[in-house]
């Protein structure tokens, strides 16, 4: 399995008045100033906190923060093509839905200096349709439950068309042993929890016994980014495996390749030999012959048992 994901940078907020800029999007009443790091390239996520409903406050402004209405800019007046606004993500940590802020982001469209203006507005000043632009959705905030084929990226490829691909909402879902657990303890409660915001996706064997074809990929899942060549930026991405097997078993992959397709690194893997490292490792070992079925909540190791469910974030 892989996942691509964006660059990260941060950026300045600036709150801003009507600016000598002419006003791109004639039915929107507010805006507020974006002005990227210096380092930043064409392509590099941008992310950025805002709080319109103080934003509206600090502008007089009476009515409610229209959630549809975010749109990011560019300093001519060009709509930025690949744009996000997530209710439920707010200080890179979940927020309340519909309190008036929540996190845009955006890829720039060119290297700094560069500024770019988050439009804005009410709903007592005509609600706004949703936003037609591609999101990044790396977070998978713009999807749905259910959903296979979240915009932003390819369609998943399974070996075996009962295992699981797909967005899920928080959530706790009881699962039994197939086969029979060795400790006696048959069923296991999964913590469908996200990391951040309302959705995260679901991949593997949650639903479902059986395995895959050997020597095949059960589920691969990916995505395209494009890389600056200068200063190409930070690759971030979250994994909570749900489950395991063994070391020598349905071995969870998270790779970077590039645009030919070979892999350039295996930054989660058996060859990557990074089990070890992560700041989720079991103590004691994992026991041997492994129990059936996981120990969903405490034991985190990056193998899946019969493909057992990886939440990606």
């Amino acid at each position: 399995m892989m996942k691509r994901l964006f660059c990260l940078l941060s950026l300045l907020l600036l709150p801003s008045p009507l600016l000598a800029q002419s006003w791109a999007l004639p039915g929107w009443q507010y805006r507020i100033a974006v002005t990227v790091p210096g380092a930043t390239q064409a392509n590099h996520m941008v992310r950025v906190d805002v709080d319109f409903s103080s934003q509206l406050a600090a502008l007089a402004a009476t009515g409610s923060f229209d959630g549809l209405s975010p749109r990011v800019v560019r300093a001519d007046g060009v709509i930025v093509p690949v744009q996000e606004f997530s209710d439920r993500i707010y200080a890179n940590a979940t927020d309340a839905a519909a309190n008036g802020r929540g996190e845009i982001r955006f890829l720039a469209t060119a290297a700094a200096p560069q500024s770019y203006y988050i439009y804005f507005d009410t709903i007592q000043n005509g609600p706004k349709p949703a936003n037609p632009q591609l999101p990044i959705n790396g977070n998978f905030e713009a999807g749905s439950s259910g959903q296979a084929s979240p915009a932003g990226w390819a369609a998943p490829v399974k070996s075996n068309t009962a295992f699981d691909a797909q967005v899920r909402p928080s959530e706790t879902v009881p699962i039994t042993a197939s086969p029979a657990a060795v400790d006696g303890v048959q069923t296991r409660n999964t913590d469908g929890t996200p990391s951040t915001g309302a959705f995260s996706y679901l991949i593997g064997n949650r639903s479902t016994t059986g395995g895959g074809i050997a020597g095949n990929l059960a589920v691969l899942f990916t995505r395209d980014i494009a890389v600056p060549a200068a200063n190409p930026g930070n690759l971030q991405f979250r994994y909570r495996p749900e489950g395991w097997d063994t070391t020598g078993f349905d071995a969870i992959r998270i790779d970077l390749l590039d645009a030919s397709g070979a892999v350039l690194t295996e930054l989660v893997g058996p060859t990557a030999g990074n089990y070890a490292q992560r700041p989720w490792a079991r103590t004691p070992a994992m026991p041997s012959p492994p129990r059936h079925p996981p120990d969903i909540g405490s034991i985190t190791d990056l193998i899946a048992h019969c493909l057992a469910p990886i939440r990606w974030r």
